[in-house]
C-alpha cells in the first residue's frame, strides 16, 4: 500500500492561507492537536483526526463528535507527553512517507524550541519537518545531500554536542568540526553556488533550518 504524507496541526500560530493550501493539496492525512481544532475547522479544511488529553470536566466524546462528525477522536492523556509528542508518536504508528508539522511556532518560545528540540527523540526513517512561513526544520541524518538555490540561507543547530561536522558548499564551511549549543552555533550560514550541499558529521543530533525572510 502506498504511504500517505501526514500534516499535524499544531496550537502555535496560524500560518499563510497559500502555505496551508500547498500542503493541504496534496490530500494528506490530517491530525489535528487539541486547542487548535476550533481555529482549524473554521478554515475549512477537512480532518482526519483530533488528538489531545482532553479534559474530561468540560470535554465528553459525546460533545466531540457533534462538534467535529466524521473526525476520528484519540484520548491520550498522558500527562507526561504534550501534544505535539502525541501527535507524532501516533502519526508515526500510522506508517506515513512523511510528517509535517504545521503551525508549530510563534505564540510561546518555550514550546517552538522544546517542539525542534523533540524532533531527536522519534526515528529518522520518516522525515519530520517543522514548517512556517519563514522557515522549515528537520533533524539531518549522518549523511545529508540536497540541492539548493544559490544564497539560500540555512542554520545549523546542534541538539547539545554534535561532532566531526563536514559542509560542502557553504559559506562558512565546517571542516571535522563541533558544534556545542549555546557555545559555538552554526547559524546564519549560506549557500555559495546553485546546486548540491553536503553535511555529514559524526557524533551527535543536529538540526537544519531552512530560512527564507
Amino acid at each position: 500500500m502506498k504511504q500517505q504524507s501526514i500534516v499535524i496541526i499544531a496550537n502555535g500560530t496560524t500560518c499563510s492561507s497559500e502555505l496551508m493550501a500547498r500542503y493541504m493539496s496534496e490530500k494528506p492525512i490530517v491530525i489535528v492537536l487539541d486547542g487548535a481544532m476550533h481555529r482549524f475547522k473554521e478554515l475549512g479544511f477537512r480532518a482526519d483526526y483530533l488528538i489531545g488529553d482532553f479534559d474530561r470536566d468540560t470535554h465528553s466524546f459525546e460533545e466531540l463528535n457533534k462538534q467535529f462528525p466524521g473526525i476520528a477522536i484519540k484520548a491520550m492523556p498522558d500527562q507526561n507527553a504534550t501534544d505535539f509528542e502525541k501527535g507524532i508518536h501516533f502519526a508515526c504508528s500510522l506508517n506515513p512517507s512523511e510528517i509535517t508539522v504545521l503551525w508549530a511556532t510563534g505564540k510561546r518560545s518555550d514550546h517552538f524550541f522544546m517542539n525542534c528540540a523533540n524532533l531527536i527523540a522519534f526515528p529518522q526513517e520518516v522525515t519530520i519537518q517543522l514548517v512556517d512561513d519563514h522557515s522549515v526544520v528537520y533533524q539531518l541524518p549522518k549523511h545529508f545531500e540536497k540541492d539548493f538555490q544559490a544564497g539560500q540561507q540555512l542554520s545549523l543547530i546542534p541538539i547539545g554536542t554534535v561532532t566531526g561536522i563536514t559542509t560542502s558548499n557553504l559559506r562558512y564551511p565546517l571542516n571535522n568540526e563541533s558544534l556545542i549549543l549555546g557555545q559555538k552555533n552554526g547559524n546564519s550560514n549560506e549557500v555559495i553556488a546553485a546546486g548540491n550541499v553536503k553535511i555529514s558529521y559524526v557524533s551527535g543530533s543536529l538540526l537544519l533550518m531552512e530560512c527564507w525572510d
